[in-house]
């Protein structure tokens, strides 16, 4: 018998309250209200599903007795998808830590239209048979549009390992914001950052003054202080 993975994620009860009672005021404030309301319902979304991913990237990296951390050589050895943001997703779910396929994408993004329209859109990263051998489907490529931009192995910038930035929505830049190929919309679209303990932080912008946390206490706008550029792996959308 085979096992297909297919987690639900979805708001915590407060969470739904919270977008009811939000849709409630912008609803009476007209159209551009109901615009912004599904923009924060979106934006509730994404930061879910990367909580999700976070909270099964902690499980896995802190089971047995050393803390574990995926590198590149880690998922070419693997994976046949190498070290992609896919062959990095498909090591997570063969661990049974990371398993609903939708956590890696964001429902706007217009390079998952764009994906759909030649191509056959994944329903599961992979299963497992009765024996316990994972076989990845054939859908889950290396051509995905995953969402977000990933760090392999771990770093000393940040002032604790579970600070440290672990992956963040796409086209982030070095001043502190996001570029036309961010997920969440065009160029000044708000940005979402996953830290390794679990925690997800939004910003419009990356200052330094509110920015990330480096080791000695200082702050930076530059997620490359914080982390090795040639460690990171990210989806490139083609120019169109």
């Amino acid at each position: 018998m085979k096992k297909t993975y297919t987690n639900k994620k979805g708001f915590t009860l407060i969470e739904l309250l919270t977008v009811i009672a939000i849709l409630g005021i912008l609803v009476t404030l007209g159209f551009g209200g109901i615009q912004a309301g599904w923009k924060v319902i979106r934006e509730f979304q994404v930061k879910a599903a990367m909580t999700d991913i976070g909270r099964g990237y902690t499980t896995y990296a802190n089971s047995g007795s050393s803390t574990k951390n995926i590198t590149r050589i880690i998922l070419r050895n693997e994976t046949d998808l190498k070290d992609t943001p896919a062959g990095f997703a498909e090591y997570l779910a063969k661990r049974d830590a990371v398993l609903d396929p939708e956590l890696w994408f964001i429902s706007s993004d217009p390079s998952v239209d764009r994906y759909k329209e030649s191509k056959a859109w994944p329903k599961t990263i992979g299963e497992k048979d009765s024996s316990g051998r994972f076989k990845r489907n054939a859908d889950w490529t290396k051509d995905l549009p995953i969402a977000y931009a990933i760090a392999l192995g771990t770093t000393t910038k940040a002032p604790e390992r579970d600070q440290q930035p672990l992956l963040w929505t796409r086209d982030l830049r070095e001043t502190g914001t996001w570029g036309d190929k961010n997920p969440m919309g065009a160029a000044g679209a708000k940005g979402f950052i996953l830290l390794k303990n679990g925690m997800v932080k939004a910003f419009q912008e990356i200052t330094v003054s509110e920015g990330l946390m480096m080791k000695g206490g200082q702050t930076t706008s530059n997620i490359y202080d914080l982390v090795d550029k040639n460690d990171v792996i990210e989806y490139n959308p083609p120019t169109m």
